[in-house]
């Protein structure tokens, strides 16, 4: 069985056409094209990264012209609990208050927190310390039937001279279609913020009463399987380019990466052939998983790693980060 074959038995599959497929190679760029399908929204703008700086004031603008210029535009943004609500003036979440009171319920703002910290622990824990128990980091942005996936946040120095990786895919409906669904199903298991006249504060509210936020794990894993098992195509699409979408979350028992890896290695270490195969790893934070680098030791594969120079990863962190 071919590795596509494998693959797609296990992972959605979404086919895309390679030339609509664009690398950008700098921040300025990333920010630029960002900018662009903001303005150009005409149906839905979905973001989802980290925080959103409170000093971004283009971007800020730009999301309320697009709104104001299209009345059936919808934003939905999927930022990270602990790192938007940090106390201060300059809190991204008070910066994301005057669209919530302009244009209510076309802006969907969700801020995910991690149940590892819970209960009386998140009253004892202090800012910018509870962010080390884990955070929202899925860095999508999208706009109608374009969307980008990078590493880089919305902050001023990710569009200016702090590099990452940036892909465009242009006029992707199946891809837009999945990652906007996917962030509105984690929006259900995220703190949803209103605003309310008369009152300067954003009001947040856990949207499930069922279940505390902190004992979400079971219904995340099941919620996020059937995400996955709903999306699975019986047999593979016909395109020059594969997209298989792969949803890792340890604390919720979600574990497609690892699973797919396994996958990838075992189908290289069962062929035979004149050449030798070549896989290339990449990744932003490169500290390597245990069982990861047994599989690359014990593969017949040449595995390339490609990892971020130390001086990009030249910041202060208020906690112990591990790799």
């Amino acid at each position: 069985m071919s590795l596509l074959n494998l693959l797609s038995a296990t992972q959605p599959a979404i086919p895309l056409n390679a030339t609509a497929i664009r690398v950008l190679d700098s921040p300025p760029a990333f920010y630029s094209n960002l900018l662009d399908i903001i303005r150009r929204a005409k149906r839905r703008i979905f973001l989802s990264s980290l925080y959103i700086g409170a000093s971004e004031h283009q971007l800020l603008a730009s999301l309320d012209s697009a709104l104001r210029q299209n009345t059936r535009l919808h934003l939905h943004l999927t930022l990270d609990y602990n790192r938007s609500t940090r106390p201060g003036t300059d809190s991204p979440v008070l910066a994301l208050l005057p669209l919530l009171r302009a244009y209510g319920p076309r802006v969907h703002l969700s801020l995910f927190r991690s149940p590892k910290l819970g209960g009386p622990m998140t009253t004892v824990v202090p800012p910018r310390f509870n962010e080390g128990w884990g955070t929202w980091h899925a860095k999508v942005y999208g706009a109608d039937d374009q969307v980008i996936i990078s590493g880089a946040n919305l902050n001023r120095s990710y569009f200016t001279d702090r590099q990452d990786r940036y892909l465009h895919f242009k006029a992707q409906p199946k891809l837009a279609d999945y990652c906007c669904s996917f962030l509105q199903l984690i929006s259900s298991f995220s703190y949803n913020v209103f605003s309310s006249p008369g009152i300067d504060a954003p009001i947040i509210q856990w949207p499930d009463p069922s279940v505390q936020p902190w004992k979400i794990q079971s219904k995340v894993h099941h919620a996020l399987s059937q995400f996955q098992a709903s999306r699975l195509t019986p047999s593979l699409p016909t395109s020059d380019t594969v997209l298989f979408p792969v949803i890792q979350g340890g604390q919720f028992n979600i574990r497609e990466e690892e699973r797919t890896l396994e996958i990838i290695f075992n189908h290289l270490a069962s062929q035979r052939g004149p050449t030798t195969p070549a896989m290339t790893w990449t990744s932003g934070y490169f500290g390597l998983y245990k069982p990861y680098q047994d599989m690359i030791l014990k593969s017949p594969a040449a595995c390339e790693v490609i990892a971020a120079s130390p001086k990009v990863l030249a910041y202060t962190l208020p906690f112990p980060m591990s790799f």
